[in-house]
């Protein structure tokens, strides 16, 4: 069930439309904040991004970011620095979610999840 939706006001709206609850999994998070606000959050948000890939075990990174056009700023970012790092560690997959992006990419993105994945969403 969506944390934002409340199914039984949403069934009644809609004339007592059956709502179908889908058991998902909950998954250990670690969250990590700055103690300062930062003057340039989208390049401390890289940095993060980038010594938690260089520097913890496997696992997906989450980064909720502000809209489509940082998502893609960043997205295009970390393809450019991930070639500089040494060959060995310039696996890692990106899968921005935005509500312009088509359907059909937006399921990619959650089916990486998983996978090494580092997430854009906003």
């Amino acid at each position: 069930m969506s944390a934002s939706l409340d199914a039984r006001g949403f069934s009644e709206y809609f004339g007592g439309a059956k709502a179908v609850h889908i058991q998902g999994q909950q998954f250990p998070v670690d969250i990590f904040y700055t103690h300062y606000a930062e003057p340039d959050y989208l390049d401390a948000a890289l940095i993060t991004i980038f010594q938690i890939h260089l520097e913890e075990g496997p696992g997906d990174i989450l980064v909720f970011l502000t809209g489509q056009e940082e998502i893609e700023s960043v997205e295009r970012l970390i393809q450019e620095r991930i070639q500089q790092l040494p060959e060995g560690r310039q696996k890692l997959l990106t899968a921005p979610i935005f509500l312009a992006l088509p359907s059909e990419k937006q399921m990619l993105s959650i089916l990486h999840l998983g996978r090494g994945t580092i997430q854009h969403s906003c």
